[in-house]
């Protein structure tokens, strides 16, 4: 039996029209005109929260001193954080700025503290091993580091580029620099980010302040503590994106600090005999108020900690005692020798005259003067010593040289064997031959006829021939001879 189809074709068309849609009064609007999230956008999201959780437990960590807690949370989140695909900004670039602050942070502060033996024990072990590189390889490093981390995949530009570093991680990386004694390599991080960025600021977290906070460390702290007054005036002279009012006050800043440091270098220098003493350094430049301090990790929501180590503020102390020395300071140094010339004339006399009562006085001003500082003490110049010393006489030479063997038991030792001795020995030689002489005499003309005329002879010959010395050495060595026989025959 044949059937019939009938084939019905929509040709109407499927737009239906908001006014004809009725929204519910429980649920909101933008959900329904706004188009859904994609499964990566809502994960992006959800990792941007968790990063941020994890950079406020770091930095509570890092506020407590927890320096294995604050370097495990940086691992795990710049697992998460990774360059920028693009040089749009994107959902981490507030991210990415914070975290690697944290990072140069948290690494130079524990450089630059100098940790003992229990606190290296206790330091992660990239750190550990970062203690024993040098300064210049570890701003080198961090400097590397941060290139490669904002330098977008898709930059214009073959290999990292410097004009893609914020300024406020710029910032800290010069002043991590100047932290560890490494200003040199804080000078070529500003000068190859100067020399690479855009004239007019693209990025928006640059802007005009970033530059100003830049060249306000870099004329102010790098420049100086460099000893680059010049240079540092001459690239105010021709710098033109600041304002004329910004300029001047950089101008007017570093000309009070150059003074300033001419000023401490003069007087932290005094001469004395033309040989320059041991005198602490002059201050560095002291911190302006439009240091770029407000380019610190306060700047970009990083907490630095308030109660830093004994250790922290001895290394920053010593990063900034050094000071700048220019051409000028050289001119002050010569005028003030050239003021110093009288006193110091004075001073040498003085010595002089004081060198010969030093010996005497000595004593007596140990008492009068225990209550005296020792800087105000007189002091001999050395010239003054020297002169002393060549002024020796030839009797002084001589005694200085027989005195070691001048001693109590060598005199005593000496006058028996050569005074002693040998006027015993007369004394006995006199009394024999005057007993001698007292027999002959009763001998009478016994004695007479014994004596021959030969002996005579010899007795007078033996008399006249032998000298003064020879006698002399014949009556010592009779007297030695006589003492030994008196020694042996029990007297």
């Amino acid at each position: 039996m044949p059937t019939t189809t009938a084939t019905v074709t929509h040709n109407g068309s499927t737009h239906v029209s908001l006014k004809a849609v009725v929204i519910p009064s429980g649920v909101p609007k933008h959900s329904i005109l706004s188009p859904p999230l994609s499964p990566s956008q809502s994960m992006s999201a959800g990792t941007a929260a968790t990063v941020r959780s994890l950079y406020n437990r770091a930095t509570r960590a890092f506020l407590h001193r927890d320096i294995r807690l604050t370097y495990t949370l940086l691992e795990a989140a710049f697992v998460i954080v990774q360059p920028p695909p693009t040089s749009t900004p994107d959902i981490f670039t507030d991210d990415r700025r914070k975290w690697d602050i944290l990072r140069i942070t948290l690494e130079s502060t524990v450089y630059a503290s100098n940790p003992s033996q229990t606190e290296k024990a206790a330091l992660p072990d990239p750190l550990h091993t970062s203690l024993s590189e040098t300064p210049h390889a570890l701003i080198s490093k961090f400097y590397g580091r941060s290139l490669s981390l904002f330098t977008p995949a898709d930059s214009v530009s073959p290999g990292p580029n410097a004009a893609h570093i914020p300024p406020q991680v710029l910032a800290t990386l010069v002043l991590a620099s100047l932290r560890v004694e490494c200003p040199d390599l804080g000078r070529v991080i500003i000068e190859d980010w100067l020399a690479r960025r855009d004239p007019m600021p693209i990025a928006a977290d640059e802007g005009p302040d970033g530059y100003a906070k830049i060249l306000d460390l870099y004329c102010l702290h790098v420049l100086p503590k460099l000893q680059q007054w010049d240079y540092a005036s001459e690239f105010l002279e021709y710098e033109s994106e600041l304002s004329p009012k910004s300029r001047e006050r950089l101008k007017s800043q570093l000309n009070a600090l150059r003074a300033q440091s001419q000023t401490s270098f003069g007087s932290s220098r005094p001469l004395q005999d033309g040989f320059d003493s041991a005198t602490p350094r002059p201050r560095s430049p002291a911190a302006s108020s439009s240091s770029s301090s407000s380019l610190s990790t306060t700047s970009t929501h990083t907490v630095v900690p308030t109660n830093r180590s004994s250790g922290l503020a001895q290394t920053h102390s010593r990063s900034s005692s050094r000071s700048s020395k220019s051409d000028a300071t050289a001119r002050a140094a010569a005028q003030s020798r050239k003021s110093r010339l009288p006193s110091l004339q004075a001073q040498n006399e003085n010595a002089r005259s004081s060198n010969s009562r030093s010996r005497n006085s000595r004593t007596a001003s140990s008492s009068s003067t225990s209550g005296i500082r020792p800087s105000t003490l007189p002091r001999a110049s050395p010239v003054a010593q020297s002169t002393a010393v060549t002024r020796l006489s030839t009797y002084s030479l001589v005694k200085a040289t027989i005195e070691p063997y001048l001693s109590t038991s060598r005199l005593t030792t000496m006058f028996v064997l050569f005074v002693v001795f040998p006027l015993v020995s007369f004394l006995i030689r006199k009394r024999r031959r005057a007993a001698g002489t007292a027999n002959a005499g009763r001998a009478g003309a016994r004695a007479t006829t014994a004596i021959t005329n030969a002996e005579l002879v010899r007795r007078r010959l033996g008399g006249v021939e032998v000298g003064i010395l020879g006698r002399a050495w014949g009556g010592v060595i009779r007297a030695v001879t006589d003492t030994v026989k008196m020694a042996g025959s029990g007297l």
